[in-house]
């Protein structure tokens, strides 16, 4: 499917919102402030990851790999909540940076495209999946922080806060994630694969 970057943004934005929304409805309105963080942490991870999946897989218009990338997009969650452990304090950093990082480039790797053979481009897609995933927690953090900074947050305000910034961090780190995970996937170039028409070359002279 021939998107612009433009329009994958938009979606990734949409994406990201809407996954931000679920998880945190999803977190136990008794978890203490200070587990509040992590739990959050672990319900975007599933659900984040599975939307992303899902999307990869409508965009080359198979129902098989929208599946996969659901399923793949479930077993990266899983391994990044274990990642995150339940620690607040000492999985908090690694839980905005290095774990992103890591399962960007496992989900990019695991589901692929039918682009070039699975094996043939595991390495480049991780790399540049991690790539993507690191992004994603970087843009996060930095609009969540300016966010509260702005809005002068105490501990009594913040889970009300948290909503609004954490909704417009993972819109844009989400928007992002969607254009460099569709560069890992190599969906962004055109389609070679085999039998396929390629452009008609010009009669000689």
């Amino acid at each position: 499917m021939r998107l612009s970057n433009w329009a994958v943004l938009g979606m990734g934005m949409l994406a990201g919102a809407i996954s931000f929304a679920i998880a945190k409805s999803l977190v136990p309105s008794s978890t203490p402030l200070l587990g509040h963080d992590i739990a959050l942490a672990h319900r975007i991870g599933f659900v984040f990851p599975a939307m992303a999946g899902l999307w990869a897989g409508w965009i080359q218009k198979s129902l098989g790999r929208m599946v996969l990338g659901m399923t793949c997009g479930s077993l990266v969650g899983y391994a990044y909540q274990i990642l995150c452990g339940e620690d607040p304090e000492s999985r908090l950093v690694g839980a905005l940076f290095v774990f992103p990082a890591c399962c960007g480039g496992m989900l990019a790797g695991l589901i692929g495209s039918d682009r070039e053979p699975w094996r043939a481009g595991f390495r480049a897609r991780f790399l540049k999946g991690t790539l993507a995933g690191f992004v994603c927690g970087l843009s996060y953090f930095v609009v969540v922080i300016l966010g509260l900074f702005l809005a002068d947050v105490t501990l009594e305000t913040y889970l009300r806060a948290i909503w609004m910034a954490g909704v417009t961090g993972l819109a844009v780190g989400g928007g992002l994630f969607f254009v460099l995970f569709r560069w890992a996937l190599g969906l962004n170039r055109p389609s070679t694969t085999p039998g396929e028409a390629g452009p008609v070359p010009p009669p000689a002279a």
